[in-house]
């Protein structure tokens, strides 16, 4: 019986990731699949739909894949669905000329990039992720706060893993999906132990927008916590 990627339940139909839906529509391409269950499959196509939104506005740039796709996808579905369309614009607000922000609803965006690091994970692997050893954080490095103190964390904490991918680059695994005009996705994997330590991943959406997974190994992390208390 082959297993779901995320929970280990019969896989009855296969997962697309990163989601299909950050592709064009009839472009034939050969894209990772992993073996899922129903549940983590279809019923998270409106996370998907929501996750596409959110990038491609952050990315969307005259002639670039991010505005094809808004104009593809996006635009249409928010003519047939005002609902979602007011979701989206809700508590937005000019930030200046021809600029707005909106609101992120992280636990969706959350959401989807647990299952791509679930994905990652069986396809390097060929097992799940054991999410009794592991806590997955994202840090999501285009968007901006209005805390501006936590913004400023965040950029120090990108240059200093962006300086630990560069001294380490050896022990980085990378792999991109298929291209079409644009790179639409890629990732760098840091796993020097395998599923018996944490592991960081990388990952580049439309060239640009950059999301940083932390996997951090619940017996790892106690272990180094114990001995910072020791040492103080």
């Amino acid at each position: 019986m082959k297993k779901c990627y995320m929970c280990s339940s019969e896989a009855k139909t296969r997962e697309h990731f990163p989601p299909k839906a950050l592709f064009p529509k009839g472009a034939n391409l050969q894209l990772w699949t992993v073996p899922s269950c129903i549940n983590h499959n279809n019923k998270k196509s409106g996370d998907d739909q929501y996750f596409l939104t959110q990038i491609v506005m952050n990315m969307s740039r005259e002639g670039n894949l991010a505005r094809e796709r808004f104009i593809e996808s996006i635009a249409p579905h928010f003519e047939k669905s005002p609902k979602f369309r007011e979701m989206i614009a809700r508590n937005s607000k000019n930030v200046g000329p021809g600029k707005r922000a909106y609101l992120v609803d992280v636990s969706r965006m959350y959401s989807v990039m647990d299952g791509i690091c679930h994905a990652i994970v069986f396809r390097k692997y060929g097992k799940n992720l054991p999410t009794q050893d592991f806590r997955i954080q994202h840090e999501f490095c285009n968007f901006v706060s209005d805390d501006t103190s936590r913004d400023k964390y965040v950029s120090n904490w990108i240059a200093q893993f962006d300086q630990l991918v560069a001294e380490h680059s050896w022990a980085m695994d990378a792999d991109a999906a298929d291209k079409i005009s644009e790179e639409v996705y890629s990732y760098k994997i840091m796993a020097p132990a395998g599923l018996d330590a944490s592991i960081t991943i990388e990952h580049l959406f439309y060239g640009g927008f950059k999301v940083i997974s932390l996997l951090t190994h619940k017996e790892v992390s106690a272990s180094i916590r114990n001995a910072l208390q020791i040492e103080l």
